[in-house]
């Protein structure tokens, strides 16, 4: 797998997991259960354009921000948290 591949369930999951995001939280504000959320951030479980919606929403972050553009979703180590 190359970095300019990255699934978007990796790059979502890289985003949560480098912040201070909860996966409780987020699936509440989803309306899914904990157990389907971590299935779509393993890949286990397809993530559909519904539940991308919901989750970005549930984020309050713009879904476009996930999209493959070359950028990082991992925070940058050089700014200030």
């Amino acid at each position: 797998m190359t970095m300019s591949r990255v699934p978007m369930n990796v790059r979502v999951r890289t985003y949560i997991d480098t912040r201070d995001v909860s996966r409780k939280r987020v699936a509440l504000n989803m309306g899914v259960s904990e157990s389907k959320l971590s299935l779509m951030l393993s890949g286990k479980r397809r993530m559909t354009v519904d539940d991308y919606e919901a989750l970005c929403n549930a984020m309050a972050v713009d879904p476009k921000l996930f999209y493959e553009t070359g950028e990082s979703v991992a925070p940058d180590s050089t700014q200030p948290a």
